[in-house]
């Protein structure tokens, strides 16, 4: 008999996710996902020079905020 069941945070997350969306945890992993995509971007046009330091801070943190925000909130 089953007598404790633990949630790990990201099957939390990705019910939340589905029942708080229209488009249910397909449209969180995705955004999820390209938020993430955008931060590599950013970090390597950094690292090769063709952005500076300031643009690369200012974009990281506006990305940083989005994943928070579209982390569930239970």
């Amino acid at each position: 008999m089953l007598s404790r069941l633990e949630i790990t945070e990201k099957i939390k997350e990705s019910t939340l996710a589905y029942y708080l969306s229209e488009e249910g945890i397909s449209a969180f992993e995705r955004e999820n996902f390209n938020l993430r995509q955008s931060m590599t971007r950013f970090r390597n046009l950094y690292q090769q020079g063709d952005i500076g330091l300031a643009e690369y801070e200012e974009q990281k943190q506006f990305i940083e905020q989005r994943l928070k925000a579209l982390k569930p909130s239970s």
